[in-house]
C-alpha cells in the first residue's frame, strides 16, 4: 500500500530543497541529476517529489540523506558545523595565546616567591599540551576522510564538490598540526586552483608542497611524483616551460628508485612534450609514445592531448589519427580544436568540431572562446563577411577588455590575426603587427602555448606575401627563419602550411 509523507514533512522537505536552490541554481541542478529544469521548478512549488530525484541530490550535489530526509546533521556530507568549526578554531587560538602568556610570565618570573606561581603555570602549560594533542588526535580520522574524498572530487573534476570539501578540510586543519596532512591538503588545494584557473595560486601552494618534498625525499612515493607533476604543470599553465622541465627533469633524477611506477612515467612524458614545447620535438617524442604506452588510464588521459599535439605537428598522423591515440578526455579534444585552429583547414575544422566539442564532459564545450573563434573562422572562409566584424565585436573585444596578463592578450590577437589572415580581412595586417607586440610585451621566461607561437610565425609570413609593410616584412623575415628551426627539429607538417 502506497504512504504519502504527512503535509508538514513535505513542507520541511521543500524548504530544505530551497535552500539547495540558493546555493545551486535550478539549471545546475537539473544538469546534475539529469531531471527536466521545468520537473525542478515543479517539485520545489508543490509536486510531489519523487525518490529518484532525491537519490539523485544526493549523489550528484554531495547532499548529506539524513539532513534532506530528517533535517538531521549538516546539509553536505563534507560539512563541518560553523558553530562547530568556529568554536574548535576559537578554542585552538586561545590555547596557543594563554601558551604565549605563560612563556612570556615564566621569562619575568624569578626568585623563590614565585615558585608557587611557576608549579602553577606549568600545571597550565601541561593542560594545555595536552588539550592540543587531543584536538589533533581526534580532528585526525575525520581529516583523512575528508582527504579521500577531496582526492576522488579531483579525479572526477568535481568543481563544485572539491570546493566544499577544500572549505571543510581547512576548517579541521585548523585542529591539527600534523605537517604531512597539512602537505597532502596543500597538493590537493593547488590541483583544485590549478583546475578552477587559478594558476598563480596553484604554482604557489604546489611550490611549497614540491620544496617540503625536497627537504625529507626519503619518503619519496607516488604521491610526491604527483605533486612534483602538478606542480610542473601549473608552472606550464603560467607558460614558465623551462622552470616546468628543470622540475620535471630533477624529479626524474631525484627519484630513479620509482622508474617502474606510472607516476614516473608520468612525469617522463611531460618532460617530453615540454622539451617538444621549448623546440626539441626529438628529443621530446620518444618520452611521450612510451610514456603513452606505460601510464595508467587516468594518467594517458591528462597527456593525449600532448602526444596528438607533438604528434600532428610531426606530421606523423593527420587529425583522423589523432582522434584514436591515447584516452578520450578534455586534454585530446582541447589538442585536435586547437590543432583545427591554427590549420585554417575547413574541412579539419569542421571534422574536429563534431567529435571534440559537445556537452559530454570529455568534450571542449559548444560556446567556449576557441570554439567561437573556430566558427567565426569558417563562416568567414565560406564567404561570409559579417562574420569577422560579429566576431571581434562581441567576441574579441569584451574578452580583451578583461584580460589581465601579457600571454592572455598575447593569445586573444593571436587567434583574431589567424581568422583576419584566413579570410583575407583588411585588419589581416595590423593585427599580426599587434600579436608581435603582445609577445615583445610578455616577459622574459614566459612562452605562449606551442601552436599559438606555430601560427603566429604562419600569419606573419602568409600576411607579408604580397604586403608592402616594411615592420610586417621584418617580423615575417624573424617568422621565417623560427619556422625552419621548427622543420629542422622534426615539425614537418609546418612545411605544408607555408605559402605557396
Amino acid at each position: 500500500m502506497q504512504t504519502r509523507n504527512p503535509p508538514d514533512l513535505d513542507a520541511a522537505l521543500r524548504e530544505r530543497l530551497q535552500l539547495l536552490v540558493q546555493e545551486h541554481p535550478q539549471a545546475e541542478i537539473a544538469r546534475k541529476t539529469g531531471v527536466g529544469k521545468h520537473n525542478v521548478s515543479r517539485y520545489l512549488k508543490g509536486t510531489k517529489i519523487p525518490g529518484e530525484f532525491l537519490s539523485a541530490i544526493v549523489t550528484s550535489l554531495g547532499v548529506n540523506p539524513a539532513w534532506l530526509l530528517a533535517g538531521e546533521g549538516t546539509p553536505y556530507l563534507s560539512d563541518v558545523t560553523s558553530g562547530t568549526a568556529k568554536m574548535a578554531g576559537n578554542l585552538l587560538e586561545l590555547v596557543q595565546a594563554m601558551s604565549e602568556v605563560a612563556r612570556m610570565r615564566l621569562g619575568a618570573l624569578t626568585g623563590k616567591t614565585h615558585l608557587k606561581v611557576l608549579r602553577q603555570l606549568d600545571e597550565a602549560l601541561r593542560g594545555y599540551e595536552k588539550l592540543r594533542d587531543e584536538l589533533n588526535s581526534q580532528s585526525r580520522p575525520f581529516l583523512e576522510n575528508l582527504l579521500v574524498d577531496f582526492q576522488a572530487a579531483l579525479r572526477k573534476q568535481d568543481l563544485d564538490r572539491c570546493a566544499h570539501l577544500s572549505r571543510a578540510a581547512h576548517q579541521l586543519m585548523r585542529l591539527s598540526d600534523d605537517e604531512e596532512m597539512a602537505r597532502e591538503l596543500n597538493g590537493l588545494e593547488g590541483y583544485r586552483c590549478f583546475l578552477a584557473g587559478d594558476n598563480q595560486r596553484a604554482i604557489e601552494l604546489q611550490r611549497k608542497v614540491f620544496l617540503g618534498w625536497l627537504t625529507g625525499f626519503d619518503e619519496v612515493n607516488d604521491r610526491t611524483l604527483r605533486e612534483a607533476f602538478n606542480f610542473a604543470r601549473a608552472l606550464e599553465e603560467r607558460g614558465r616551460f623551462a622552470q616546468a622541465r628543470d622540475v620535471a627533469a630533477a624529479t626524474l633524477e631525484l627519484t630513479r628508485a620509482l622508474a617502474d611506477s606510472s607516476r614516473y612515467q608520468l612525469v617522463r612524458t611531460h618532460l617530453g612534450w615540454l622539451e617538444f614545447c621549448l623546440g626539441d620535438l626529438r628529443a621530446g617524442m620518444p618520452k611521450l609514445i612510451e610514456g603513452l604506452a606505460r601510464t595508467e588510464p587516468d594518467d594517458r588521459r591528462t597527456i593525449s592531448g600532448c602526444v596528438v599535439t607533438a604528434q600532428l605537428v610531426g606530421g606523423t598522423i593527420n587529425w583522423r589519427g589523432a582522434a584514436e591515440i591515447g584516452s578520450q578526455g578534455v586534454s585530446r579534444s582541447s589538442a585536435l580544436l586547437r590543432w583545427a585552429f591554427i590549420s585554417t583547414d575547413a574541412e579539419t575544422i569542421e571534422g574536429v568540431r563534431k567529435i571534440a566539442v559537445g556537452e559530454h564532459h570529455d568534450q571542449v564545450l559548444p560556446g567556449s572562446f576557441l570554439d567561437g573563434s573556430c566558427d567565426a573562422l569558417l563562416r568567414l572562409v565560406h564567404g561570409e563577411q559579417k562574420a569577422w566584424r560579429s566576431w571581434h565585436d562581441e567576441a574579441f573585444t569584451p574578452q580583451l577588455r578583461r584580460a589581465t596578463t601579457g600571454l592572455g592578450r598575447f593569445n586573444l590577437y593571436l587567434q583574431a590575426a589567424t581568422i583576419a589572415v584566413a579570410g583575407g580581412v583588411a585588419e589581416a595586417v595590423r593585427l599580426v603587427l599587434d600579436t608581435e607586440r603582445e609577445l615583445e610585451n610578455i616577459p622574459a621566461g614566459v612562452l605562449p602555448h606551442v601552436l599559438w607561437r606555430i601560427r603566429h610565425n604562419l600569419n606573419a609570413v602568409h600576411a607579408a606575401k604580397g604586403s608592402r609593410s616594411k615592420p610586417l616584412k621584418e617580423v615575417a623575415a624573424k617568422a621565417h627563419d623560427e619556422l625552419q628551426r621548427w622543420i629542422d627539429a622534426g615539425c614537418y607538417a609546418i612545411k605544408a602550411m607555408l605559402p605557396q
